[in-house]
């Protein structure tokens, strides 16, 4: 816990893919103190907006095994400096059992987007009734969201190119390829194994998206 609690989000910067980058020494978000995201700041995802304002999702909790929540920040260029929006998490659930992770933001049609990964505890159902699937959200300021109905952007089973199926143990840190500004594919991490966090090997895998 006190490793995972050190975690910080960082960023690197360069004119090319190939470099050379630069990575400040800073971290872009430190934990609040006293507060729900109190301990770690990690799994970020960044929207962009044309005249360079950036919103960032991110990932912490409040002590160790509290439940995971997920706050917004604001810049007004992607290097920084970011504000927080509010002091309290963007979803908040009465049941403690239920956690959401793992967000992918983006925006578009005059709307900010999310998909993150249902990751509920004990047996209560989350919010897709499977585990490990995709919840999908939007919200026109990234502070009040409404949570799609049906809920559930994608599922653990998976359909493969050759007619077979197969349900992943694990669908990790969604990301989607978004082009002319509409999603076309969405990755995630996967593995073969048993059971979740049981793998033979993983792999990153890639969903055309109709």
């Amino acid at each position: 816990m006190r490793v995972w609690n050190r975690k910080r989000i960082g960023l690197a910067y360069s004119k090319s893919v190939f470099g050379p980058w630069i990575r400040p020494d800073r971290p872009l978000l430190e934990p609040h103190p006293g507060k729900w995201d109190g301990t770690a700041t990690t799994n970020p995802s960044a929207a962009i907006l044309p005249d360079g304002t950036t919103y960032m999702i991110y990932k912490s909790r409040s002590g160790d095994g509290a439940t995971l929540q997920l706050g917004i920040t604001r810049a007004p260029h992607p290097l920084g400096p970011y504000e927080r929006l509010s002091d309290d998490p963007i979803f908040q659930f009465e049941n403690p059992d239920f956690h959401v992770e793992d967000p992918f933001l983006w925006h578009a049609d005059g709307r900010f987007h999310v998909i993150m990964k249902d990751d509920f505890k004990n047996d209560s159902g989350g919010i897709t009734g499977e585990w490990g699937a995709g919840i999908y959200a939007t919200s026109q300021d990234c502070l009040n969201w409404t949570i799609a109905d049906p809920p559930k952007a994608y599922s653990r089973t998976v359909l493969w190119d050759d007619g077979t199926t197969t349900v992943q143990p694990n669908l990790e840190r969604p990301n989607l390829l978004i082009q002319d500004g509409v999603p076309t594919h969405l990755f995630c991490a996967t593995g073969e194994g048993p059971k979740p966090w049981h793998f033979r090997h993983t792999w990153a895998m890639c969903f055309p998206l109709r």
